[in-house]
């Protein structure tokens, strides 16, 4: 009697679940370019199809139609014996949320903006090998998700919905553990409605009162704004993207490394961009091609336009386990031959072969 007394007071506040799920994609990447220094094999540490990521999930029922969430990503390739050991374990979305039917979400840590559900609209590569993510969008006017930030998510009416995410940054080099970031308001408009998707953000970054990067973001830095629009459009078993985006540079500081070197911007330079895209499933197969461009004014080089081409093909051997081959072209806008760091020139070729897996 006694234990089933206990065993009842426990699930009497046993109230929230807790979910485990997530997503392993590793492959064999070869990388060739213009550049000597871009001839190189590795196991991709990046995405190859899919972003890996372990996600805790965890929901209270509050009754009435509310519930409170936590939801921590975690990716597995950053850890301290991970592919990319220099990177902490989470880096992607960690966030305390309130949901209300009538009312909407709020979600209050690092969440996903706007602009990155505009850009996934268009894209039907996601983020991965051949979206020219990186090379388009996230170094440019816009960023995957802000750190200590609150968003707003209103319900949905008749397909059409709303968001609007703020950051009050932080202009102190060495305080509250974010490094220079500018402040950020995010406004998110939504319509879903059967074979129809249409996202759209507008991003503006606040003024900078202290330097946020050298040469990049230098104190006095002014308001700009960048604006995204993404759709797509599903004809039985082909799927339609577009997108497009202009405005401002957020600023971004070169990048020599990895798969995705990367010339500097400065900051409030002008630059617009555009992408179409195509799905086609067939059984067991998905095929999936994909362009885009993105004009520059003021990179370091001068002015340049980056062109992205990528294609996808899948295997889908079960409902989570799937094989894939992705090739990407990336032309950075700057001829080799005057290139002056490895940052820049030329045009970068990607192959991936790997395997993604779903839990």
């Amino acid at each position: 009697l006694v234990a089933i007394a206990a065993l009842a007071s426990v699930s009497a506040f046993a109230q929230s679940s807790v979910v485990i799920d997530g997503l392993f994609d590793v492959s064999y990447a070869k990388v060739s370019g213009d550049q000597a220094t871009y001839n190189t094999t590795s196991v991709n540490s990046t995405a190859g199809s899919a972003t890996s990521t372990i996600n805790l999930k965890v929901t209270e029922d509050l009754g009435g139609g509310n519930t409170a969430r936590i939801q921590y990503e975690l990716d597995p390739r950053k850890s301290t014996t991970g592919i990319d050991s220099a990177a902490p374990l989470a880096l992607h979305q960690t966030f305390l949320a309130l949901d209300s039917k009538t009312l909407g979400t709020v979600k209050l840590g690092n969440v996903n903006s706007a602009a990155l559900d505009a850009f996934g609209a268009a894209s039907p590569l996601g983020t991965a090998t051949g979206s020219g993510y990186s090379y388009t969008n996230t170094t440019v006017g816009m960023a995957t998700r802000f750190a200590k930030s609150v968003k707003y998510e209103s319900p949905v009416f008749a397909g059409f919905s709303a968001s609007y995410n703020y950051a009050p940054g932080n202009d102190q080099a060495t305080a509250y553990a974010i490094a220079n970031q500018r402040k950020v308001g995010d406004l998110g408009l939504n319509y879903v409605n059967g074979p129809l998707t249409v996202k759209y953000s507008q991003l503006t970054s606040g003024d900078s009162v202290n330097q946020v990067t050298a040469t990049v973001v230098p104190a006095g830095v002014k308001e700009s704004t960048f604006k995204t629009l993404g759709a797509n459009y599903a004809i039985g078993a082909t799927t339609l993207y577009a997108g497009w985006n202009k405005g401002d540079a957020i600023g971004a500081a070169a990048s020599a490394t990895g798969l995705f070197p990367l010339q500097a911007i400065v900051a409030n330079t002008a630059t617009k961009g555009s992408r179409v895209g195509v799905k086609y499933v067939t059984g067991a197969y998905t095929l999936i091609a994909s362009s885009a461009k993105q004009d520059i004014v003021g990179s370091t080089s001068g002015a340049v336009t980056r062109k992205v081409n990528g294609l996808r093909a899948e295997n889908a051997l079960s409902k989570r386990t799937s094989v894939f081959v992705a090739y990407e072209s990336f032309n950075t806008g700057v001829a080799a031959a005057s290139a002056t760091t490895t940052a820049e020139g030329g045009t970068i070729k990607t192959t991936a072969v790997g395997i993604r897996h779903t839990f």
